[in-house]
């Protein structure tokens, strides 16, 4: 969602109308807020607006609504917009209009979305806007002009406007290049490319855009990294994802962190945490005006009612799904694997083998997809190379078979004890690599795999999830410097080892936060004893190299679970969410 731009040559009729329009102004990058929403709506009741003034606020009005999710009720101000006779003077309000036409219809009418972005193109070269004219050929290079023979200029075109505003004054800009990188690179199938573009977007937004405008990199980088396979960097991007919505806090980031907390459900078959996501989910579902969002709230919870054998819900959700999307028209891999799935469950063999075939000619032209991508990033080079040298090493086998023979025995000792080598690497490495080395307590995966390895707690008892987030940390680095901050979280992490039980887990899961699991224990008992860790923290010294002493006061959340604890990722992002609430004002 780009800036929506200046008003020029605004007739000043009405002074307070006027006003408004200069105060929203200045901030170009961001939605407005509620409050200004609701002052926009009054001046539009005005009498005394000029056509352009009227113009401007319903545009702004149209973007409030994008912003918001309400897609439908953004396209019908515009159509209205678009429909009336182009003024011969008209302002760049009216490009900008084209390009927010496009930003909301639907991906699948690719037709008429790349209309509108060329007709703000040209529109915004006519009235001389930079900004318009750049977003337009963002959206035209990353979505519309990517065919086969495309795909290398679109990049080259998206690089090369990286090295034009190459400058620090042009921070929001660049965000907005790397964000269509990442669009461009998703659509070419290469999500983990696209899951750096889209993070690179986020942290060059920091400080620059605000509210739905920061969060929807970070959300596309969650996804993409979960399409890639990267489940543990989704997990650790997760938590600021969550942090940022309770910034944020509108149905669409709230919708959107149910829906990245959903797709983790389902990688990680957590069936748990899917309904629990799902639930959370629609609750926000129905301030919003998302078909492609909508669309995949019904899949996931389909799947859901696919994995608890509710057949109905499976049959109900395929005369809805297969009347708007048929099999044969979609190349969506998980909607056809749910498709197949659901068939076999109903019992409709001809039917599962027709989403088979379709998902078979899906998979396939993703195959080739990537295989063309892969040609313009170098990795076909490198495949070529290695097909090469296995030729060539077959060659010489032949060539050399008696050689060949007598070779393999030695060749199968060496092996035999290389992979001892490598088991016992391995397990040393595994070892390791489950412990945080600043403070040698287990690290996030570690303990988040501990925590489903607990037994079922006994009766009367049950397991006590605390975390600990240190939020002076970063002040604590940038004021005395990180070998302060290093030997704070040593002194912490130590005070919470002494304090806790043999069998409990206790464990760093992010930079400034501690995961403490009293098990099997009494509930009275157990917070008595996290109060006592809270204190124990709290009470702490850290002395400085300069001789200052430093206190900490951590923020803690804690849940009281009777149960087994296998969905331990959807109960870390739980206590994230409510240490953060619990250090909001109000």
């Amino acid at each position: 969602m780009c800036a929506l731009l200046l008003l020029t040559s605004v007739v000043r009729a009405d002074p307070l109308v006027q006003e408004f329009i200069e105060e929203i102004q200045i901030n170009n990058y961001d939605c407005l807020a509620q409050e200004q929403f609701g002052r926009l709506n009054g001046h539009l009741e005005s009498s005394e607006l000029t056509h352009q003034q009227a113009f401007y606020l319903k545009v702004r009005k149209a973007q409030y609504q994008a912003c918001a999710g309400q897609y439908e009720q953004a396209s019908e101000i515009l159509d209205d917009l678009l429909s009336q006779p182009v003024e011969k003077n008209s302002d760049e309000n009216h490009a900008y209009a084209l390009f927010l036409a496009g930003v909301v219809t639907s991906p699948d009418k690719k037709q008429q979305r790349c209309d509108y972005f060329r007709r703000a193109e040209r529109e915004a070269l006519r009235v001389r806007s930079e900004s318009i004219h750049l977003g337009a050929q963002l959206e035209l290079t990353s979505f519309c002009d990517i065919g086969d023979d495309k795909i290398e200029q679109s990049l080259s075109t998206l690089y090369m406007l990286l090295e034009k505003y190459s400058g620090a004054e042009n921070k929001a800009t660049r965000s907005d290049i790397f964000n269509n990188i990442g669009n461009l690179y998703r659509l070419l199938g290469q999500n983990e490319l696209a899951a750096e573009q889209y993070y690179k977007s986020y942290q060059m937004s920091l400080g620059i855009y605000e509210g739905e405008t920061l969060m929807l990199p970070l959300f596309n980088a969650a996804k993409s990294y979960l399409n890639s396979a990267q489940i543990e960097r989704t997990e650790e991007i997760m938590p600021e994802l969550i942090r940022k919505n309770i910034d944020i806090n509108t149905p669409l980031s709230n919708a959107w962190l149910n829906q990245a907390q959903a797709y983790l459900a389902e990688k990680q078959s957590d069936w748990q945490g899917l309904e629990e996501s799902l639930l959370r989910w629609s609750v926000f579902l129905p301030a919003l005006s998302m078909p492609e969002m909508e669309k995949e709230y019904r899949r996931l919870h389909a799947r859901l009612c696919l994995q608890q054998g509710d057949l109905n819900c499976v049959s109900t959700y395929l005369d809805k799904a297969l009347t708007m999307r048929p099999m044969s028209e979609s190349d969506d891999l998980s909607y056809l694997k749910l498709l197949g799935d659901s068939f076999y469950a109903l019992e409709l063999p001809e039917s599962a083998q027709q989403a088979f075939n379709n998902y078979t000619r899906a998979a396939e032209k993703a195959i080739e997809k990537q295989q063309a991508a892969s040609r313009i990033l170098g990795v076909a080079r490198m495949m070529t190379d290695i097909v090469g040298l296995e030729s060539s090493l077959a060659h010489v086998q032949r060539q050399k078979s008696l050689t060949t023979m007598r070779m393999v025995t030695g060749l199968t000792v060496t092996v035999i004890l290389l992979l001892i080598m490598l088991f016992m690497f391995y397990r040393r490495h595994k070892g390791l690599a489950q412990i945080d080395e600043l403070t040698g307590m287990f690290n996030r995966r570690a303990t988040l795999e501990k925590l489903r390895s607990l037994p079922r707690p006994s009766p009367m008892r049950a397991h006590a999830l605390a975390l600990f987030e240190l939020e002076q940390l970063d002040e604590i680095n940038a004021s005395y410097g990180e070998g302060t901050g290093d030997k704070a979280l040593k002194q912490i992490a130590s005070e919470i080892k002494s304090a806790t039980r043999h069998g409990d887990v206790v464990g760093r899961v992010g930079v400034n936060e501690f995961m403490v699991a009293l098990s099997d224990i009494d509930e009275l008992q157990a917070r008595k004893q996290i109060e006592r860790i809270s204190q124990s923290i709290q009470a702490n010294k850290i002395r400085t190299s300069q001789g200052q002493v430093l206190t900490l006061e951590p923020t803690n959340a804690l849940m009281i679970i009777d149960d087994l604890l296998h969905n331990a990722q959807s109960i870390y992002q739980s206590l994230i969410q409510a240490a953060a609430q619990s250090r909001s004002p109000g």
